[in-house]
């Protein structure tokens, strides 16, 4: 065998190894690269969920509605207000949360940004309920432009937003009166 046939085979053994090894680093490196996705899109929808958050205790006040007391947490900056009960899986029952405003005749939207769970909306003036929302559902996945707005009918001192159908479980409707005196300061 000559030299040149000895070269000519090394260089025919070179290219068939490079075959074979370019494949297994196309291989590896396409792998990797599904690897590092698939993690991404885990950390992305695990990040994306939404996680109900129990919120942090807070004094509650008692609230008679005529002859039912409930534990209300007070909204009474524009921030409480804002959050409202968004983010909540679970409202306990005969609990909610009473909306204050600083200035009479307001009339405020409601809607149901980050909301989990259903409610009644209670709209109250000068000591009474004067209109209530029953049932007032969540809309996941609905954009803020395209939410339900809920508003009153006249302007309210207070809004209360109780569990979907504690109300009608309470026989509580307008008209009904409501004790602020229990509320305390």
């Amino acid at each position: 065998m000559s030299g040149i046939d000895h070269l000519h085979i090394a260089k025919e053994q070179r290219f068939k190894a490079l075959l074979l090894i370019i494949p297994a680093i196309a291989f590896v490196a396409v792998l990797a690269f599904y690897l590092k996705i698939t993690s991404y899109e885990e950390k992305t929808v695990s990040s994306s969920r939404v996680l109900a958050v129990e919120p942090t205790p807070v004094p509650l006040k008692k609230l008679r509605v005529g002859n039912t007391e409930i534990d209300v947490e007070i909204a009474s900056t524009n921030e409480s207000r804002a959050k409202g009960l968004s983010d909540r899986a679970h409202l306990p029952e005969n609990q909610g949360m009473l909306f204050t405003f600083a200035t009479d005749n307001v009339v405020p939207p409601f809607w149901m940004k980050d909301m989990l769970i259903p409610i009644d909306i209670v709209w109250i003036d000068d000591g009474k309920i004067i209109q209530i929302d029953h049932n007032a559902e969540p809309e996941p996945g609905v954009a803020n432009n395209k939410l339900k707005l809920y508003v009153p009918n006249q302007a309210v001192d207070y809004v209360l937003e109780v569990n979907a159908g504690f109300m009608k479980d309470h026989n509580l409707e307008v008209g009904t009166e409501i004790d602020l005196s229990t509320l305390g300061g």
